[in-house]
């Protein structure tokens, strides 16, 4: 909840809700979190996880490469980070067009009413929502979408 803080992160968190259906969620979604019990996750654990659906992966990164984080979010505090690239990450699944160009528009409305050190993350969120819309159409299209290495 430290995110919901500053005026900034309310309404970050606030757009990208409505984004995905409605800007209620936010007020929604805590007490529907709650209600789930441990008995719960470890019943959908014991049914999802087991020997035979269960891979482990140790990724290990050498010393002094690449840490992951776009250049144009590395000025900003690692909390703010993990969001913006969360969220991208959510816009990313997204198949419906009609959320993500609502997205867009409210992204682009606010990029000129953000900070200036906010502005590279503003960027970088309608850069993704561009990227989704470009691969849903080029998947109508039946072309082949290619992602840069990095994004």
């Amino acid at each position: 909840m430290k995110q919901l803080q500053t005026n900034y992160y309310l309404v970050m968190q606030v757009l990208f809700y409505d984004s995905l259906d409605s800007w209620k969620y936010i007020n929604e979604s805590p007490p529907k979190y709650q209600d789930v019990t441990t008995a719960q996750v470890m019943e959908v654990a014991d049914r999802y996880i087991n020997k035979n659906n269960l891979n482990i992966a140790y990724y290990l990164r050498k010393e002094g490469s690449d840490t992951g984080v776009p250049q144009e979010l590395a000025g900003l505090p690692a909390d703010m980070r993990g969001q913006i690239m969360q969220q991208v990450a959510m816009f990313s699944q997204l198949e419906d067009r009609e959320k993500l160009e609502g997205a867009l528009a409210q992204y682009e409305q606010m990029k000129g009413q953000v900070p200036p050190e906010i502005a590279p993350a503003m960027e970088y969120m309608i850069k993704g929502i561009r990227l989704r819309l470009e691969e849903l159409n080029n998947t109508e299209s039946g072309q082949a979408t290619d992602t840069p290495e990095g994004e």
